[in-house]
């Protein structure tokens, strides 16, 4: 089919930019050494997750339960829910661990400790959690300075209702950058905040076995990722004009596009009217 058959608006990918977007990132991850985790919102494809783990590092990234439970059933055994997990949702948390081979959960908050261990007592489940970290977006996440995240840290790691994978973190304010150089300083707080709070915990005798960072712009800018074991970027598969627009890529990287049709043209007011709205170009 050509693509003028296409009925628009129409979702294009260009497959040889999305595959060297993928080669890209894993040639990154294994050049400084880290764990790939992608991602995988962005597509929500088991065909795409695929392109974009290997057979040595299989797992993936998840924004909802509903996502984890689409990906297990396509064949993935090592899913992180990259969200903090709440009390009504232990249920179905705890389903999913007993399907999968690792499903591991975040949380911030001790009072979410608390249900998620009466829960784990109750229905004999053992759950894998990470600590979410505050590494500079102040949207979610414990604040590394204070002695009650230490604390926090310390109580999940003595939980019999709990193992304990570590601290993750995702640098969303990347995105308020301009240019690759302010990508790069948020790249190196992303890294020397949670390097320095992962030695700060195993100097109290806290094991942290991962330190899980993640955002498209500080993978693709990151200098070194020294302290930490896992990146977990997403976007960084099509990428996008706002991409593009802070410097996280440059225009020939964006593999994904939309087609649509001029529908009326009206030279009065310099503008166009085609049938794509919001819904059909997303949000970026």
């Amino acid at each position: 089919m050509k693509i003028e058959a296409l009925r628009t608006p129409a979702f294009l990918i260009d497959l040889p930019t999305l595959k060297h977007n993928i080669q890209q990132m894993k040639d990154r991850a294994r050049d400084n050494k880290v764990t790939l985790r992608p991602h995988v919102k962005t597509h929500k494809t088991a065909e795409i997750a695929g392109m974009q783990t290997t057979s040595e590092a299989r797992g993936i990234t998840v924004s909802t339960l509903a996502e984890a439970r689409f990906y297990q059933e396509s064949g993935f055994e090592d899913i992180t829910y990259g969200f903090p997990i709440t009390a009504n949702k232990l249920s179905e948390a705890a389903e999913l661990s007993t399907r999968l081979q690792a499903f591991n959960l975040l949380l911030d908050q001790s009072q979410t400790l608390s249900a998620l261990e009466a829960y784990a007592r109750e229905h004999r489940i053992r759950f894998k959690i990470f600590l979410k970290v505050d590494c500079g977006y102040h949207r979610a996440g414990v604040d590394p300075s204070k002695p009650a995240s230490v604390q926090l840290a310390r109580q999940l790691a003595a939980s019999d209702c709990v193992e304990f994978k570590g601290i993750l973190t995702h640098a969303g304010h990347s995105y308020h950058c301009s240019d690759p150089a302010e990508i790069v300083k948020v790249a190196r707080q992303e890294r020397d905040v949670m390097a320095q709070f992962a030695e700060q915990l195993q100097d109290d005798g806290i094991t942290c076995e991962t330190v899980s960072v993640g955002s498209t712009p500080t993978a693709m800018h990151a200098p070194d990722w020294q302290g930490v074991t896992e990146i977990r970027p997403g976007n960084y598969v099509f990428f996008d004009k706002f991409q593009a627009d802070i410097g996280s890529c440059h225009p020939g990287q964006v593999a994904a596009t939309v087609l649509t049709t001029v529908a009326a043209h009206y030279p009065t007011h310099n503008q166009m009217l085609i049938d794509a709205g919001a819904l059909a170009l997303s949000k970026d």
